[in-house]
């Protein structure tokens, strides 16, 4: 799997400044326009809402992951540039032309106008086989329009990006990416906004559609700090999904460490992504295919590199009760004297949850059946507090009284179990 950061040319951005601001002749004129390349219309894969499923749920998984980022690169300090900060206004773009090597290996071919001291204008890039980082690989056209740069912190705070056929390699994979990318910084605030066609490994179109990323820095003690991404993602085979941000993600080196991302299908049907462990890149997603809140599957990610493609089952609690008569009885039938009981004439049941997925359990208990003519009620224990789904009943009359018991976890899956008292007075 590609982890391919949304900024994808800001390192080559950045490179291309901090080389362009000396040399190079100049011009009074431009002859450099900014090429814009419409995704959309590359896509050809389907267009509808996807019904989310145990069958597609992971590829939907997987495209969010892969789109997420925070590094948007645009405050990054070019460190390189020209310190001073003086603008003439009559100075007029001068036009750019120049190879940049790469760190480790390749080149860029730059042409563009920039004006010498805004650093603002329109750069064209042709990437041959540039490899900045020592582990991937771009090859492709890059065209880059700078509408923003803050002189004093020497940071670009406005720019589109346009990609045409770029070739990302990364151990052995190969993805091309086409389409616009813009990014705006205003503190604290930055954004990334995408709208990209990818053609992965295995030959099928991926389509991101204002596709959001933001970035917020908060106060003191990183108060308020947390990033956010909405959009939609399109899979050729499937069709769309909307995300969202349901809790604020933190970041472990470019992916999520903790919070949480709504995917939503067709239907209602939905993903919840959920950063679970720190800096562990531990997630565990449930599944609700149905769109009726419970989320009858999971799956659990331990490993970024390596996304199962498959769900478990969600399944759902198990119920066990205890009484003061006979608090070993495992069964779910209760024959009782009533008019032997520990406790006067009152027997006591305590009601017990647990879930193999280790969810939370809520459990409601309700008096479904008695005895004809029967008036009695099933109540709360008088010292609830202490003792939690604890219930206790008075039988009135000889005969069968069966309480019910549902337990529901956290995801929405829930089971019941009946509980038999059959008394009589001897």
């Amino acid at each position: 799997m590609i982890i391919t950061n949304l900024k994808l040319s800001s390192m080559i951005l950045f490179s291309f400044l901090l080389i362009s601001c000396g040399g190079g002749g100049g011009s009074s004129s431009s002859n450099f326009t900014f090429v814009e390349v419409n995704a959309r219309e590359l896509y050809s894969g389907q267009v509808s809402q996807a019904t989310l499923t145990k069958d597609n749920g992971m590829e939907f998984v997987e495209a969010v992951l892969n789109n997420y980022t925070i590094d948007l690169g645009g405050s990054t300090n070019l460190s390189g540039r020209p310190t001073n900060t003086n603008v003439n206004n009559n100075i007029q773009a001068r036009e750019v032309s120049e190879t940049i090597p790469c760190d480790f290996g390749g080149s860029i071919d730059a042409n563009g106008d920039l004006n010498e001291q805004t650093l603002l204008g329109i750069l064209n890039l042709d990437i041959n086989q540039c490899n900045n980082d020592g582990i991937s690989t771009l090859t492709g056209m890059i065209s880059m329009k700078i509408n923003g740069f803050d002189v004093q912190s020497e940071a670009i705070t406005s720019s589109v990006i346009s990609m045409n056929n770029l070739m990302l390699q990364f151990q052995g994979e190969t993805q091309s990416v086409s389409g616009t990318e813009t990014y705006d910084l205003e503190r604290p605030v930055e954004t990334t906004v995408s709208n990209t066609i990818r053609l992965n490994t295995d030959g099928k179109q991926s389509l991101t559609e204002n596709l959001t990323l933001k970035e917020t820095f908060g106060g003191a003690f990183f108060e308020g700090n947390g990033n956010e991404i909405s959009g939609k993602i399109y899979l050729e085979d499937h069709g769309y999904v909307q995300i969202s941000t349901t809790e604020l993600l933190e970041d472990n080196l470019g992916i999520p460490s903790l919070g949480e991302i709504l995917v939503v299908g067709a239907n209602q049907s939905k993903l919840i992504i959920t950063a679970i462990s720190g800096f562990n890149n531990v997630f565990r997603v449930r599944l609700d295919s149905e769109g009726d809140g419970i989320y009858e599957a999971f799956s659990t990610i331990t490993s970024f590199n390596s996304i199962p493609l498959t769900f478990e089952d969600n399944l759902p609690p198990v119920i066990e009760a205890s009484s003061n008569n006979d608090p070993l009885n495992v069964s779910s039938v209760y024959n009782i004297d009533a008019n032997n009981l520990i406790d006067g004439n009152d027997f006591y049941l305590s009601f017990y949850g647990t879930d193999p997925e280790f969810n939370v359990v809520t459990l409601e208990a309700s008096l479904i059946s008695k005895p004809s003519g029967s008036i009695t009620t099933l109540n709360l224990h008088p010292l609830s507090f202490s003792f939690p789904d604890s219930y206790f009943i008075t039988p009135d009359l000889a005969g069968e009284y069966i309480i019910e018991v549902l337990a529901t976890d956290g995801d929405g899956v829930s089971a019941i179990r009946n509980y038999t008292i059959n008394a009589s007075f001897n």
